[in-house]
C-alpha cells in the first residue's frame, strides 16, 4: 500500500474473524492501513474468534524476548489519538502491533485493550457469563500485557486493560 493513500480517513475500524483454520494471522500486516493514513485520529480493532481448541492459536511465552524489536515498518503516525482493541490476546504479533502503536503513535493520549470482546460490562442490568475458557483466555492476556505492554506505555497515555467481571455470577460458568 502507498503512503498516503488515505489522505482524509480519520477513523478506521477493522473487524477481524479468526476462523480456527487460519491461526497464524500475522496482526503486524494491519500497520499498512495506519502508514497509508497520516491524518488517522482513531484505530479501532475488533478481533473476534469462535470456540476452538486450547493452544491451536500461538501465544506468547511470558518471558519471551520483545526488546529486538519487529520487522514492522516503522513510519510516524503523528496524529492518531485514540486506539481500541477489543479481543486482546496473548499472541506474539498483537503485541507486536500494540507495542509499534506505543512507539511510533507520537500524539496517542488513549489506549483500551479489551481482553474479553465487551462482554464483560453489564448490560440492561444483566451480566452475560463467560465461558471458563474465555476466562483463562482473558487471564493470559492481561499477563501478556501486563509484562510486554504496561511498562512502555508512555505517562501522557491513558491506558486501560480491561479484564473480565469479577461478579460471581460470571465466574461460575
Amino acid at each position: 500500500m502507498v503512503l498516503g493513500k488515505f489522505l482524509h480517513l480519520k477513523y478506521l475500524e477493522i473487524k477481524l474473524f479468526i476462523p480456527s483454520r487460519s491461526p497464524d494471522y500475522d496482526f503486524c500486516s494491519l500497520i499498512c492501513f495506519l502508514d497509508a493514513s497520516p491524518n488517522l485520529k482513531m484505530f479501532v480493532l475488533r478481533v473476534e474468534e469462535p470456540t476452538i481448541e486450547p493452544g491451536l492459536i500461538p501465544g506468547v511465552k511470558i518471558g519471551e524476548d520483545f526488546s529486538s524489536g519487529s520487522s514492522i515498518r516503522k513510519h510516524r503516525h503523528g496524529k492518531l489519538k485514540s486506539v481500541i482493541i477489543n479481543g486482546f490476546r496473548p499472541w506474539k504479533t498483537m503485541i507486536e502491533l500494540t507495542r509499534c502503536i506505543l512507539d511510533h503513535a507520537t500524539s496517542l493520549k488513549h489506549l483500551i485493550l479489551d481482553t474479553t470482546d465487551g462482554y464483560h460490562r453489564r448490560r440492561f442490568a444483566k451480566c452475560f457469563p463467560l465461558g471458563k475458557d474465555t476466562l483463562a483466555e482473558a487471564r493470559k492476556a492481561l499477563a501478556a500485557i501486563r509484562t510486554y505492554i504496561e511498562g512502555i506505555v508512555p505517562a501522557k497515555v491513558n491506558f486501560k486493560a480491561l479484564e473480565p467481571c469479577n461478579c460471581n455470577k460470571c465466574q461460575d460458568v
